[in-house]
């Protein structure tokens, strides 16, 4: 985890050294509709939400790179033996590549670096935690479209298809897992 705020901060130092006229600094947050890929049955989307800071950096007329760190709620829900809801909480680290031809739509292509924070599953036996069981870090690829309501806020819907096994496979033979979230999110620009 120190790591990956490592790396943002880094980026965003960066981008306010010297590009300070090409650089913004912003808020997001908003709703996730997460699963999970892989060897898995029965199992559901689960509603959770996300929130955190993002940076861009102008690279060119049309090209930004954008960092952000995002505490993000995922999981899934089980209903075949019950209703099992899966919560895992990630501090996650999307780095994109955002190409914007014409005002209002930009599109968003890249990767996110995850760490878990906490999972738990909750089911008829009570809550039980299960951190342990997953890895420590997440790797997904990204890909998303913006469209700008106003000079500070935009809208963005996004896809993260997790690449990585999320599961520790403790026990040979148990699940291969992968997340899988759909964002869409509000953007409050805080520096232009």
């Amino acid at each position: 985890m120190t790591r990956i705020l490592t790396l943002f901060f880094l980026i965003v130092a960066f981008s306010q050294s010297g590009q300070a006229q090409n650089a913004v600094i912003g808020l997001k947050a908003g709703t996730n509709i997460s699963s999970l890929g892989g060897d898995t049955e029965n199992l559901s989307t689960k509603w959770g939400f996300h929130g955190g800071f993002f940076s861009s950096l102008k690279l060119s007329e049309k090209l930004s790179l954008r960092p952000e760190i995002i505490a993000s709620n995922q999981g899934a829900r089980n209903s075949g033996n019950g209703d099992v809801k899966f919560t895992y909480w990630y501090l996650n680290a999307p780095v994109l590549l955002q190409y914007q031809r014409a005002t209002p739509v930009a599109f968003n292509i890249g990767v996110q670096f995850g760490t878990v924070l906490n999972a738990k599953t909750k089911g008829a036996d009570g809550d039980q935690d299960v951190t342990s069981q997953l890895k420590n870090i997440d790797f997904s690829a990204v890909i998303g479209i913006e469209y700008e309501l106003s000079s500070s806020l935009s809208l963005e819907a996004r896809y993260n298809y997790g690449i990585s096994n999320a599961s520790r496979n403790v026990i040979p033979g148990d699940d291969k897992f992968q997340n899988r979230v759909f964002q869409l999110s509000l953007a409050y620009v805080l520096t232009k």
